[in-house]
């Protein structure tokens, strides 16, 4: 017993020990919990503070934001929405990365705007569409609206931007504090601080540097035989049927839309179809490209959806619909773009905007059919072309594998 009695005091420890390991138990979790109160504290003094000065100008109070910069990384601008909309612009451009050659000094200038903005993010889709063509349509001291007509238009109509800030933007405040953060913060501290509201992250020179190595890329010998070939792959197929229909396009039934809720407000609404370069069609056949269009070939696809676009807004006076395909300056020469569906730099924006305010561009849905059957001649006959790139006769390098033709 006497030996029994040993082994359980020796592990339970003295009265004195057990009191002390206690103690310093309660020390511990008090401790813990006394931090544990003071983050939460500090988060909701950081929170509250945020509320207040209403950095993305959700609410009637707070000072306003003010944008001293016409351009911002495309990633920015999804943030930025209410107070572009709130703004006193009376010109805005909207779309994806197709509509960067746009700047807001060239619209002033070459469409007479007082006040323009250039509000682009990379890879729209029509769930985050549907948010900022509705802010649009409600915006102030509007007179037009330029309203890029790109690919995002053919995605599923419920697919969103994954990155899109919807928390903000939707019917209830309690969401908003779903998207607190250092930016928040740091954008609320300026606020505060009287300082301008920007975000390091928002800097548009590091876009401009890469946008310029991807161009100086495509002037490379390498990449303009690897176009070239591609088309000859495709040459065949360019020109293949598609199965799809307007049904196939849901999302473009958000067009009509903006067009009539703008009409009551009298403001016009232009939609411009980005000039893809003719070695798009080509380059859009490949699979890993092809979802973008609905796996349908790219220019029988992008030809639909053009009439489709016509179709849906051919009664709203106050709509226009502009087309550059036919101008081989632009199209056929690869040295204005980056890649075979952007543009590069902002020289062929204003020659764009030269056609919206004469109106030479325009497309209507009775010249539909000879602007279809020119564009597919055009296309079929194609030859890769770059004025930067000096071009060889030939070049037998090695042919570029061609997948199954698309349906």
């Amino acid at each position: 017993m006497k030996a029994g009695s040993g082994a359980s005091s020796a592990h339970y420890g003295r009265p004195g020990d057990q009191a002390a390991a206690s103690w310093r138990r309660r020390f511990r979790r008090g401790a813990y919990l006394t931090v544990l109160g003071g983050l939460f504290g500090l988060l909701s003094l950081a929170a509250t503070f945020v509320t207040v000065m209403d950095p993305y100008d959700l609410y009637p109070w707070g000072p306003r934001p003010q944008l001293s910069r016409d351009r911002y990384d495309p990633n920015a601008l999804p943030w930025l929405l209410n107070i572009v909309a709130g703004g006193a612009y009376d010109t805005l451009v909207i779309g994806g990365s197709t509509a960067q050659q746009f700047e807001a000094g060239d619209v002033e200038r070459e469409l007479g705007a007082k006040r323009a903005f250039v509000f682009t993010y990379s890879g729209p889709k029509p769930r985050d569409l549907d948010v900022v063509l509705a802010k649009v349509a409600a915006a102030p001291g509007l007179d037009r609206v330029i309203l890029s007509y790109d690919l995002s238009y053919l995605s599923p109509a419920d697919l969103g931007r994954e990155s899109f800030p919807f928390a903000l933007y939707d019917a209830s405040p309690l969401n908003d504090l779903r998207d607190f953060g250092l930016q928040s913060l740091t954008l609320s501290a300026r606020l505060a601080a009287g300082r301008e509201f920007y975000a390091a992250s928002w800097n548009f020179d590091g876009v401009r540097e890469d946008w310029s190595r991807k161009y100086q890329r495509s002037l490379a010998p390498e990449s303009a035989v690897q176009t070239r070939l591609l088309v000859e792959a495709w040459r065949s197929r360019v020109d293949s049927p598609t199965t799809l229909t307007c049904q196939s396009f849901p999302a473009i039934a958000r067009i009509p839309v903006l067009a009539a809720a703008l009409a009551k407000r009298g403001v016009s609404l232009d939609i411009v179809i980005p000039p893809y370069s003719y070695a798009m069609y080509f380059d859009y056949l490949q699979r890993e490209k092809r979802h973008a269009l609905g796996n349908g070939p790219a220019l029988a696809t992008l030809l639909l959806t053009r009439r489709c676009l016509l179709e849906a807004v051919s009664d709203d006076e106050n709509v226009r619909v502009f087309a550059y395909d036919l101008n081989p300056a632009i199209v056929e020469d690869m040295a204005n773009y980056r890649d075979t569906v952007h543009l590069f730099g902002p020289s062929v924006g204003r020659t764009m905007l030269k056609g919206l305010r004469s109106g030479q561009d325009e497309l209507t849905l009775a010249e539909f059919d000879a602007y279809q059957t020119e564009l597919r001649r055009r296309v079929r006959g194609y030859r890769y072309f770059n004025s930067k790139v000096r071009q060889s006769p030939t070049s037998p390098a090695r042919p570029v594998e061609a997948d199954p033709p698309p349906s």
